[in-house]
């Protein structure tokens, strides 16, 4: 929008954590699995996930399992359905498991070993990245919209251009090969998460966002070098 970054402000959506330690338990999994939880929808991208999948367990390099999360709009089925034709299509049945609605999505995301989410348009927010990262779990995201805006590439998840099974592939394959490397990722992203998404900051925020704004003597003193001329102009004729 031509906006100078110096002049904008990023206040995150406010997300409250888990009532309880859950995040911190050990997982028990023979094998590592990874949790996407979402609304059913083509556009959420659990299809590229399940092709994504089903290319790791071609390679047969590392075993991993996923479990789906979510239910479609009420009365949109289709897209369901053809997510179960394709993983029958794929002969990925033993590895993949449809758990539904939550009620409770941290009680799902407590015995998952990492996250994925793979919207084929660009994410607002994300907030199921932001409960992931709540619940001490690196997460793989699509490098479009929000979410890759606050997952750090190889530091708190990986980043995967949209609908790009290989390059998804090749991410779960990282993640479910290394326990150590989910630990790490999955502390950085919780350090973030729990610093940036507290709901009590956004009050301190946004009240801070207003304070700057109407401070308008230490705005004029700035002067027009540091502003969009149009508005120290207006900024002048209302002292």
């Amino acid at each position: 929008l031509g906006l100078p970054p110096q002049r904008c402000t990023t206040i995150y959506e406010p997300v409250s954590g888990p009532a309880d330690d859950a995040w911190d338990r050990p997982r028990d999994n023979p094998i590592p699995v990874v949790g996407m939880h979402s609304v059913l929808g083509h556009w959420k991208g659990q299809h590229v996930v399940l092709q994504a999948l089903a290319e790791v367990i071609r390679r047969n390099r590392t075993p991993v399992a996923l479990e789906i999360a979510g239910a479609p709009p009420a009365g949109e089925t289709d897209y369901l359905d053809s997510l179960h034709r394709l993983v029958a299509d794929l002969g990925i049945e033993k590895h993949v498991r449809f758990v539904g609605h939550l009620r409770d999505v941290y009680a799902f995301l407590s015995r998952v070993d990492f996250a994925v989410h793979a919207s084929v348009d660009p994410e607002p927010f994300g907030r199921v990245v932001a409960e992931a990262m709540l619940c001490g779990l690196p997460v793989i995201v699509t490098t479009q919209g929000g979410p890759a805006e606050y997952i750090e590439d190889g530091v708190s998840g990986c980043h995967v251009p949209c609908g790009d099974v290989r390059a998804t592939a090749d991410a779960i394959e990282r993640l479910a090969a290394s326990a150590d490397l989910r630990r790490r990722m999955g502390r950085a992203a919780r350090q973030f998460a729990v610093r940036e998404f507290e709901p009590r900051r956004l009050t301190e925020q946004v009240v801070d966002v207003y304070d700057r704004v109407l401070d308008r003597p230490r705005a004029l003193e700035a002067g027009p070098s540091d502003m969009n001329p149009g508005s120290y102009d207006r900024l002048r004729a209302t002292r």
